[in-house]
């Protein structure tokens, strides 16, 4: 099975996002997860100070443009905020202190330091002067994908007029308590033709949710992601990470106990398609399209 996965934030004790990210860190992350079935990938840098973006972005490029096996593996960047909601549950693990509302300087230059390899872009449809953010990314062929939230109805009807064509790992990067009708997860799937990402780890999502989104949004609009953290194949333990105590369960759990959430997963693309293979969740070749097909048809590739 051909696996493509949209976020990847790092795997193999290999961080996208710290600000010591070293070119032969790059090298292992793709080699090790091409030994665990992934073909390719978009790197994921999560909200960040401007000077990690400044330091990283070129780094990584620099790999697509100079090693075989990294130019095999990283089709391009997924830039995972910083426009998201700054809000306790939404924002999830990022950083409070990293992330804004829309700056169109910061857009411009994150644009300028990516190129043609800024691939998508998370953002918060109710976050200010996020029109703009939207704009110049749809002006840049860049996929606009709508995460981290407590939009309204309204504003994420308005940004996907704008030219928001995705949602972002739906059912996470929200409150936990939410309206039980009315609330941006129902409001994404009542928009014909949007792409839906979902993890499917384990861990981040109820069967039952995952079920209700495939038959509800159909294989040609649904896709796996891993949503990979830096501990991803590590062993179960308590660790440093996304600046304070990370816990790694003997069952692939990641979450910071201070902050009740999760912190990305710790399995890779095949493990997720394994896991809704195993539960009869879908087919080979629902997966196939899933994991394969419907992300590169949403590329363009």
């Amino acid at each position: 099975m051909n696996l493509i996965d949209l976020q990847v934030n790092g795997y193999a004790n290999v961080d996208f996002s710290s600000p010591s990210l070293t070119f032969q860190q790059l090298q292992k992350a793709c080699l090790v997860l091409r030994q665990k079935g992934t073909d390719a990938f978009l790197a994921t840098i999560v909200s960040s100070p401007l000077s990690v973006y400044e330091r990283n972005i070129p780094l990584i490029i620099k790999g697509i443009e100079t090693d075989p096996l990294i130019a095999s593996m990283i089709i391009g960047f997924h830039l995972e905020g910083p426009f998201i909601s700054p809000l306790d549950g939404p924002r999830g693990a990022h950083d409070p202190a990293c992330v804004i509302a829309g700056d169109v300087s910061v857009m411009k230059r994150l644009i300028t330091l990516c190129g043609p390899y800024l691939k998508m872009i998370t953002i918060a449809p109710e976050v200010a002067r996020i029109e703009q953010i939207i704009e110049m990314a749809t002006d840049h062929s860049v996929i606009v994908s709508m995460g981290h939230t407590l939009a309204s109805p309204q504003q994420i009807e308005e940004a996907v007029e704008k030219g928001a064509r995705c949602v972002t790992h739906l059912g996470n990067g929200i409150s936990a308590m939410l309206d039980r009708t009315d609330n941006p997860i129902h409001t994404f799937l009542s928009i014909p033709g949007l792409y839906i990402m979902l993890i499917a780890d384990g861990h981040h999502l109820p069967l039952p949710f995952i079920k209700m989104v495939i038959r509800t949004c159909g294989t040609s609009h649904t896709i796996i992601t891993s949503d990979s953290a830096p501990l991803g194949s590590m062993p179960p333990g308590e660790y440093t990470s996304l600046g304070g105590k990370v816990v790694l369960e003997s069952d692939g759990k990641l979450h910071i106990p201070s902050l009740g959430c999760l912190a990305g997963s710790s399995a890779c693309l095949s493990e997720c398609a394994d896991f809704l293979l195993e539960n009869r969740i879908a087919s080979p070749s629902e997966l196939d399209e899933m994991c394969f097909e419907t992300p590169k048809a949403l590329l363009d590739l």
